[in-house]
Formats: C-alpha cells, sequence, structure tokens
C-alpha cells in the first residue's frame, strides 16, 4: 500500500465500535464458551492455511465461507496488499458470494497509482486510521468509485481493517474488506468477531506473501529452473550438474549506433521491450533466460534427451 502522498477526500469515514473491547488488555467482559471455541476454530483454521496455502485468494474465500456459513452477511470481500515485484505494484483478491475469486494485478506507473489514490484505503493511510466504515444505504463514500459501484448493485455496509507488517520490508501491510447486502449491514458483533480475527489474517497473508515473493524475485532474477532448485535445497558451494540444451546468445543490432542518437531513458524503454519480446518467445518454447547483458540476453533451451541430437 505505497505511493501516499498529501492529499484528502472528504468522504466520510466512521469507525465501528466494538463492544467489549478493551484496546490495551483485550475483551473486559466474559464470552459465551461456544462463541470463544467458534473464533478459536477460525483462527486455527488461518494459522493452518498460513502454512499449507499457496495463494491469498484460497484465504479470503475460505474465510468468508466459513462465516456468511455462521450467518455473516457477506456479499464481497477483498484483500489488498502491496508486492515486491519489477512488474507490479500490488494484488489484490476478490471474493463475492456464490461466485468465484478473482484475483487482480496493479502494475507500476502513473495509471496504476492515481487509481490507487481514489480508493478508500489510500484515504485512511492518509490521515493515519486503521479503520474504516461507511454506510452505503445512507449514501456515505459514494466518491469512491468502488463504493458507488456497490451501493447500485445492492450494497449497504462497507468496512474495512488495515493491518501492518514488520517495516524491514516493502511488503508493508494488507488491506481486509467487507461489504454487506443486507439491511443495517453489520452487527457490532460480527465486526467484533472479525477484530479478534484479523491478527490471524494479518499473520497467514504476510507468510503466503512472503512466500510468493521470494519465489518470484529469485524466478525473475535466476529464472525458473534455477530458482525452482535452488528453493528445493541445492545451495552449497561448489556443486553443479550438466544438461543437454541449446544456447541463444542475442543482442540488439546497430545498439551502439542507438546510443548515440537517442537519450538514456529513451534506450532503457528499446531494451525493455526488446527484452520482453525475447523473454515471451523464450518462455513459449520452454527456455529459460540466464542473463541480460547491456543489450544482449543469454537464454538455453534444455532437453531431458540423452542424445541432444
Amino acid at each position: 500500500m505505497s505511493g501516499m502522498r498529501g492529499m484528502a477526500f472528504s468522504a466520510p469515514v466512521l469507525r465501528f465500535p466494538v463492544p467489549g473491547l478493551d484496546r490495551e488488555n483485550g475483551f473486559s467482559g466474559s464470552r459465551p464458551d461456544a462463541e470463544v471455541l467458534e473464533i478459536n476454530d477460525h483462527i486455527n483454521w488461518l494459522i493452518e492455511q498460513g502454512i499449507t496455502s499457496e495463494h491469498i485468494g484460497d484465504l479470503v474465500a475460505g474465510l468468508c465461507e466459513r462465516l456468511i456459513a455462521e450467518g455473516f452477511p457477506i456479499w464481497r470481500a477483498s484483500i489488498r496488499m502491496p508486492s515486491i515485484h519489477p512488474m507490479y505494484r500490488g494484488i489484490a483478491a476478490n471474493f463475492i458470494r456464490g461466485g468465484v475469486t478473482t484475483i487482480e494485478i496493479a502494475e507500476h506507473g502513473i495509471a496504476s497509482e492515481r487509481i490507487f489514490e481514489e480508493t478508500p484505503i489510500f484515504y485512511l493511510l492518509n490521515r493515519g486510521e486503521r479503520r474504516g466504515r461507511w454506510s452505503l444505504e445512507r449514501g456515505e463514500g459514494l466518491d469512491y468509485s468502488e463504493l458507488r459501484e456497490f451501493a447500485l448493485a445492492g450494497g449497504t455496509d462497507h468496512v474495512i481493517s488495515l493491518f501492518e507488517f514488520p517495516k524491514e520490508v516493502a511488503l508493508r501491510g494488507l488491506g481486509f474488506s467487507l461489504t454487506s447486502d443486507v439491511p443495517g449491514g453489520f452487527s457490532d458483533e460480527q465486526l467484533a468477531a472479525i477484530e479478534e480475527l484479523f491478527p490471524a489474517l494479518g499473520l497467514a497473508a504476510y507468510r503466503v506473501a512472503a512466500s510468493k515473493t521470494a519465489t518470484d524475485i529469485l524466478a525473475v532474477y535466476t529464472g525458473a529452473r534455477t530458482s525452482a532448485r535452488i528453493l528445493a535445497g541445492e545451495t552449497q558451494r561448489g556443486t553443479g550438474g550438466s544438461i543437454n540444451a541449446a544456447i541463444l546468445l542475442a543482442d540488439l543490432r546497430n545498439f551502439t549506433a542507438l546510443t548515440e542518437v537517442y537519450q538514456p531513458e529513451e534506450i532503457v524503454g528499446f531494451l525493455n521491450e526488446h527484452f520482453e519480446l525475447i523473454d515471451r518467445h523464450v518462455e513459449e518454447n520452454s527456455g529459460e533466460i540466464l542473463k541480460f547483458m547491456g543489450d544482449s540476453v543469454l537464454a538455453i533451451f534444455p532437453t531431458d534427451a540423452d542424445d541432444p541430437q
């Protein structure tokens, strides 16, 4: 959730009450044993998913289905997170009741940044808030295009909670939003239960995101096959092996002459287009790029055949 700038929106934000919750010491009153068992069951499920799941879409869809089965009026939900990736700046998993959970990628660039600046999450970040609630049936939050679409489709209540990750990495946190389509929206008791589940959800999402980031970044800089071997534990210095493969070494024609005519930023643009085109064709033909060298690229096309002929 990066890219915050000094601007604010006039749309009202309401903090939802959490009955019986003492922010310093936890719940001040007793909870029915059955309720406590249900909350603990959800927490255990989130922890288990955090260990075994590979996609945040599994987290948001699974948790929402469990809560809907208990009577929570969830119509839509999403988990939005920043990413550490050279091609995109963020990812979102969007759940809709009775539908398919979809994954949305936000690419780097001014257009994506401007879209983010027009979201409730950006508004909360800009104000230093961690919770927000908009009553769509009362016309709140309609300055935001997403909430306006929800309201027109029958949405009544929209809540957002932000969870902050450790500051050592660019995975700064996540935004978890829930939208209801029943009159009155979520009850205070339901929001209190979600508040209890949020730390476990944040922990699970962080583990999934950290693992995905490590896999993606390693693949970007070492190649898919090599990164898979590294993650499998082949990291001992001095070890190696041999493979049968065709080798491709290609460069950009007349690159030196181009550098004398065009500005550096234009040259970088040419190189990006050049490498993206080559990368696509290499991958389509089961190859792997090993290295970029100036305007050159080194790629291999492994074969499993004993006889390379």
